[in-house]
């Protein structure tokens, strides 16, 4: 089984066409019977949710498209999981709470997050962290091939 970690900047591509689409489609659950574990901290909710508001707000989307993505998100096999450890993460790394989470979760499953997040994806490097994120836009090898 194909375990990773998910961000929002990665889920959002799952339903709002945009750069990189294509690839992160690439890590989406397509089901129970998927071999993939994909895990999130709880705060992927909020974040989805949010966007989809900011979508509506901005005209990009009407209000029955923004509740279709956010009840097929929340219908997916993601698994939900808190994690202490995120606040450490964010002191040794000087990033947001939120980032901090994704990345103990991560590192918590001994597994990969997945992210667009290029400002991320430079703060781990040559940190204990960096093997542990992999940034969608080199995503080049099917999720099922590991890290």
């Amino acid at each position: 089984m194909t375990r990773c970690v998910v961000d929002a900047s990665v889920a959002a591509k799952w339903y709002f066409p945009e750069q990189d689409s294509d690839l992160a489609l690439q890590w989406m659950p397509a089901g129970q019977e998927d071999r993939r574990e994909v895990a999130a901290p709880e705060l992927i909710v909020y974040e989805m949710g949010n966007l989809a508001l900011r979508k509506v707000r901005l005209g990009e989307v009407d209000e029955t498209t923004a509740h279709t993505v956010l009840s097929r998100f929340l219908a997916l096999p993601v698994r939900m999981i808190a994690s202490m450890a995120a606040l450490d993460v964010g002191c040794r790394l000087g990033v947001t709470y939120h980032d901090a989470w994704y990345l103990a979760i991560a590192v918590e499953l001994d597994t990969i997050l997945v992210t667009a997040d290029k400002d991320l994806d430079k703060l781990t490097r040559g940190t204990p962290f960096a093997e542990h994120v992999k940034l969608l836009a080199d995503s080049e090898a099917q999720p099922g091939t590991g890290r």
